[in-house]
């Protein structure tokens, strides 16, 4: 059975680009956490376990009492390096789409794609529908 999360020549390929930056004194970070070798990574455990250490509490929970539309963007961004992609997204729904929003542009800005700037404005809009629902629905459950 093929498993998307497991595709042979990119994990061997995230392997060859983690040895030579681990052996020439890089960090290598990645976006992608599920492939067993970047999730044994141990400069990825290191990173994860300092942002841990550095997370801030929400201003906004902290004068208010009340949750912002952005909470748990922190928690959910760690939970999505350790690979826990369900958890991230019980957490804060926005995140994937925020982050998918964000290469878009960046591949818009380097290839100009045709339709990339339509393409943006649609996912900006669901993007920022989902954190309008999950904020109300935050608000509303206790």
């Amino acid at each position: 059975m093929f498993n998307i999360l497991y595709f042979q020549p990119v994990h061997f390929l995230l392997f060859i680009v983690d040895y030579m930056l681990y052996n020439n004194g890089f960090f290598f970070l990645t976006l992608l956490p599920n492939f067993p070798v970047v999730k044994n990574s141990v400069m990825l455990q290191k990173f994860i376990s300092w942002l841990e250490s550095v997370t801030q509490p929400c201003l906004y929970v902290k004068f208010l009492g009340a949750e912002c539309p952005g909470c748990g963007t922190q928690r959910a961004f760690i939970e999505l390096l350790k690979g826990n992609i369900l958890e991230s997204i019980a957490i804060f729904p926005a995140l994937l789409p925020g982050i998918l929003l964000i290469l878009l542009l960046i591949i818009h800005l380097i290839f100009k794609l045709r339709n990339g700037a339509l393409y943006i404005k649609i996912l900006f809009i669901c993007n920022a529908l989902i954190m309008v629902l999950n904020y109300i629905y935050n608000l509303l459950t206790p």
